[in-house]
């Protein structure tokens, strides 16, 4: 997967100040979203790896209950098992960082509502913070059914896992960079034909206007939400377009995911891990 993402060939490998993080106990993370989550967990990995941590694959004994106990089905459908990597701080602290798969609009992953109402039942310990994101395969495209999955989320269940002592935080839906009005695209993640680069958004006050009409559904159910938007709508030129093997492949050009390592993924990670301290 790293190599998959891997072609930001212009930072200097020696430049390290993207990687810092404050110093102290890391605590139990989850990611709970589409093929961006995973961006933002291969980020974590590598800052937690850069400020000291060790990190390992989760041992089938050291799976986070919640994870282990992870069913095959949601709702009917089938589901992936949670993917965790051990993190252990210099004071020999152990915690987890987990990548559970939904929102995206293929098999493999339910609703992210669902995922955290699984979660709010389940009787064992819990994450401290769920990070979770949805949209980028419903915002102005398959239907434009981006506010109906928001509003799937019970404030109820955001309630329960806060009295649990347990954060949730909303990722904003990052830009995509596609030859259309608002950048969107609804064929995927990757576009063929004949255009071979991403491109700047001629709409920004449409894709501005919903991030702020999700924003407002998130705060009421008193789910804390990180920039990610802002931060890269006019960064056309850092996706992956045809720079690497698995676009390539495609014959196809990405516009959705973003080079890794890249300052832009790095800053959002150390955001949400500082979001836990």
């Amino acid at each position: 997967e790293g190599q998959r993402l891997r072609c930001d060939v212009n930072r200097s490998k020696s430049d390290r100040s993207i990687w810092t993080l404050p110093s102290g106990d890391m605590r139990n993370v989850a990611l709970v979203g589409d093929s961006l989550a995973g961006q933002r967990y291969n980020a974590m990995r590598c800052l937690l790896h850069f400020s000291g941590r060790l990190l390992r694959g989760a041992h089938t004994s050291t799976l986070p209950s919640w994870a282990k106990a992870y069913p095959a089905e949601l709702q009917g459908i089938r589901v992936k098992k949670p993917a965790c990597m051990e993190v252990l701080s210099p004071g020999y602290k152990l915690s987890s960082i987990c990548l559970v798969a939904a929102g995206a609009g293929m098999a493999g992953g339910s609703r992210v509502a669902e995922v955290l109402t699984y979660l709010r039942d389940h009787r064992g310990p819990l994450p401290d913070a769920i990070f979770v994101n949805e949209g980028v395969w419903f915002r102005g495209s398959r239907g434009d059914r981006e506010l109906d999955y928001i509003k799937a989320i019970k404030r109820d269940v955001v309630e329960d896992l806060r009295a649990r002592g347990v954060n949730v935080f909303w990722v904003e839906t990052m830009a995509q960079h596609f030859a259309t009005p608002f950048g969107t695209y609804k064929g995927g993640w990757y576009f063929k034909g004949n255009i071979r680069s991403c491109v700047p958004i001629s709409d920004k006050s449409w894709v501005l206007t919903r991030n702020a009409q999700v924003n407002e559904l998130l705060q009421a159910m008193n789910v804390t939400v990180i920039p990610a938007l802002l931060e890269s709508i006019d960064l056309h030129s850092k996706h992956l377009e045809s720079k690497t093997r698995h676009p390539l492949l495609r014959n196809a050009v990405d516009c959705t995911h973003f080079c890794e390592p890249s300052a832009l993924m790095q800053r959002i990670a150390a955001t949400a891990l500082q979001a836990t301290s």
